[in-house]
């Protein structure tokens, strides 16, 4: 399995001994770096219709992921700030994507709260993640968690929810924050 969090909750739903099962992490494709060529990123962003400063979060719209508390704490922020570096959330589907859109609305952040439905490559995946200012990983939980690695890959600090395998995985890399 992916993580020894993964192999707590193996052993334990299905009485393995530990032994048992093997804990192999995973890691990033070679197409998450650091860009050096501003003029692709700035392609890229451009292209996505993305602002020239954000705060990125990605992921399903699935309430697992906490996408609604983010939502929650970026409304907190005082206007010009969000202004400044508005929230970007790529989501991978738009199956649950309008409570997402009604919690921005409601929460006085709809305007600095930008959904975009798009399937890049890795490298185009990559070329977002470099012009990004900042990962913003919610998840209430994770086998792994590969988004917030592929960030920090990309040089993008990665502040993130503090359960499940997350810690294990970022370490003392990333600025932990409550997930609720």
């Amino acid at each position: 399995t992916v993580s020894e969090t993964s192999k707590r909750e193996i052993v334990g739903a299905f009485r393995l001994r530990s032994e048992r099962v093997v804990v192999t992490y995973e890691a990033v494709r070679p197409s998450f770096r650091v860009v050096a060529d501003r003029a692709r990123i700035e392609e890229a962003r451009t292209r996505c219709e993305l602002p020239p400063k954000y705060i990125f979060a990605m992921g399903a719209a699935d309430p697992r992921k906490n996408l609604h508390t983010l939502i929650t704490a970026f409304a907190l922020l005082p206007e010009p700030l969000r202004r400044e570096y508005p929230l970007v959330i790529l989501l991978g589907h738009s199956a649950l994507s309008s409570p997402l859109e009604q919690h921005a609305v409601s929460s006085g952040a709809a305007d600095q709260v930008l959904m975009r439905r798009l399937s890049p490559t890795d490298e185009e995946l990559a070329l977002i993640f470099n012009a990004a200012s900042l990962f913003a990983f919610p998840s209430l939980q994770e086998g792994f968690g590969l988004p917030p690695l592929e960030a920090m890959a990309c040089g993008v600090p990665v502040v993130a929810a503090r359960n499940s395998s997350i810690p294990e995985v970022l370490g003392d890399a990333a600025l932990y924050a409550a997930a609720d």
